[in-house]
């Protein structure tokens, strides 16, 4: 596992997510910022595959906005039936005004 700069801490605003790709990774990971936090889930939600990116987070829920599935940001637990399963959630930090992922 190793730590990987993925963005700037101005390229995710507060309540949204945005789609990146961890140097050495072939599928996009979501990072999402609620609450002046920063958290990273594999961007494919378990229920039909939507990009989870394109979805907002509130409280630290995302729901997909293809079809409602919901996940915790903070462990990418799905919430409610139709999550089908857990998405991965990824650690985060800060260095220098970058957002990193270990992957």
């Amino acid at each position: 596992m190793a730590w990987q700069k993925v963005a700037k801490l101005t390229d995710v605003k507060d309540g949204h997510g945005i789609s990146v790709v961890a140097p050495g990774r072939k599928k996009p990971i979501a990072v999402f910022c609620c609450n002046g936090q920063f958290f990273a889930l594999a961007d494919e939600c378990s229920h039909a595959y939507a990009p989870l990116s394109e979805s907002d987070v509130e409280n630290f829920i995302v729901t997909c906005r293809w079809h409602g599935a919901q996940f915790d940001v903070r462990s990418g637990k799905g919430i409610g039936t139709l999550a089908y399963a857990d998405v991965r959630s990824f650690p985060v930090r800060i260095e220098d005004g970058s957002i990193e992922v270990e992957v």
